[in-house]
C-alpha cells in the first residue's frame, strides 16, 4: 500500500509543468524524517507551525522514498534529512543517523538550546552528519 495518494491533478502538474523543467537529479534540502512512536518534545507555542501534523503523523524514510518515487517518477531525488521539532531529539537524531547511513542520504544533526557545542562537535565528527539544524521552537 502506498503512503501517498497521488491524484490526477498531481500527475497532470508533473507531466505538464515539472517533468521537462526539473533536472533528472536534484536535492530536496529540507526533509524531516521521524517516527510517530517517539516521545513528544518541546514547548508548543502560538507561533508553532502545526500544518505538518495535519498532513502526516510520521515520515519514515521508507514513506519518504515512496512519496518521492510517486511525485517524481522520472527523477532521482536525494533528500537532505533531519529530525522533526516535535519529537525527542535523541530518538530522532539516532534514527536520522541510522537511516542516513543505510540509504546513503546526507543528514543534519537536530539541536536545541540545551545542546552544548561539545555535543554538536562530537556528533558531527563521529561521521554521518553534514552539520546542524537548529529551530527556534526548541
Amino acid at each position: 500500500m502506498s503512503y501517498l495518494n497521488v491524484e490526477a491533478y498531481d500527475r497532470y502538474v508533473y507531466e505538464n509543468e515539472l517533468k521537462n523543467f526539473l533536472p533528472t537529479n536534484f536535492i530536496d534540502f529540507h526533509v524531516h524524517a521521524f517516527r510517530s512512536d517517539y516521545e513528544r518534545y518541546g514547548v508548543v507555542s502560538k507561533n508553532k507551525v502545526s500544518w505538518v501534523s495535519m498532513i502526516a503523523s510520521e515520515m519514515t524514510v521508507e514513506q519518504l522514498n515512496d512519496t518521492l518515487a510517486q511525485l517524481f517518477p522520472e527523477n532521482h531525488v536525494t533528500p537532505l534529512i533531519f529530525g522533526c521539532t516535535g519529537r525527542n531529539l535523541q530518538q530522532t537524531n539516532d534514527y536520522i543517523y541510522k537511516v542516513g547511513k543505510e540509504f546513503n542520504y546526507p543528514t543534519l544533526y537536530r539541536t536545541d538550546y540545551l545542546t552544548s557545542g561539545e555535543e554538536m562537535e562530537e556528533e558531527i565528527l563521529k561521521g554521518g552528519y553534514l552539520g546542524i539544524k537548529p529551530y527556534l521552537t526548541n
